[in-house]
């Protein structure tokens, strides 16, 4: 069996394989399994179906997963109330950036989070930026409205900046990009022109 993981109930992003961890999401790979039987595991995710004591192939049992983080701040629930869905993505293939986000600290990060979780899965990762968006877009409201704290704002600023970051680095190689068939297109109609 290949990779393959479910999202989890608090933000519904996967649980991550720490083969495909980025930059911010390395929260992801720290989970929390509650089975049918009324185990509680946590531990690292392996992306194949383990972590910790558990492995899905010898439980027989479908898990309810939370990363450790949802699952804090949920009120670390032990009650076994029902299956989490599989993972669309399988817990790594997606585009880059689709679930780079920082761990949440808070229920309104967690829920801002979430918003995007739901995007991607929907998407299936086929756009990131809008799932990265409205995350973005969640936390500057939260932001506005004065409702985030200092370690909050730190972080949503942060978070901004890179992705700020990044939109100009796609728009200078955008531009780049255009520049080079634009040059190209000129030395086609050069050579053209002397061949005449």
């Amino acid at each position: 069996m290949g990779f393959f993981s479910w999202n989890c109930e608090g933000c519904k992003h996967p649980l991550i394989s720490r083969y495909a961890l980025e930059e911010n999401n390395e929260w992801m790979n720290d989970v929390v399994i509650l089975t049918p039987d009324g185990s509680v595991i946590q531990g690292e995710y392996d992306g194949y179906g383990r972590a910790g004591e558990y492995d899905y192939g010898d439980d027989g049992g479908e898990p309810q997963v939370y990363h450790k983080a949802c699952w804090q701040i949920l009120g670390e629930p032990t009650e076994y109330t029902g299956a989490s869905e599989r993972a669309g993505d399988q817990g790594y293939f997606f585009d880059e950036n689709t679930h780079n986000l920082f761990e949440p600290l808070s229920i309104g990060e967690l829920e801002n989070i979430k918003i995007a979780g739901v995007l991607a899965e929907k998407n299936c990762c086929q756009n990131w930026e809008i799932c990265h968006l409205s995350y973005v877009l969640g936390m500057a409201s939260d932001y506005i409205a004065g409702s985030l704290d200092k370690k909050e704002k730190e972080r949503f600023l942060k978070d901004l900046e890179a992705a700020k970051e990044k939109m100009d680095k796609e728009a200078k190689e955008l531009e780049e990009k255009i520049e080079a068939e634009k040059r190209e297109r000129e030395k086609e109609l050069c050579c053209t022109e002397d061949d005449e």
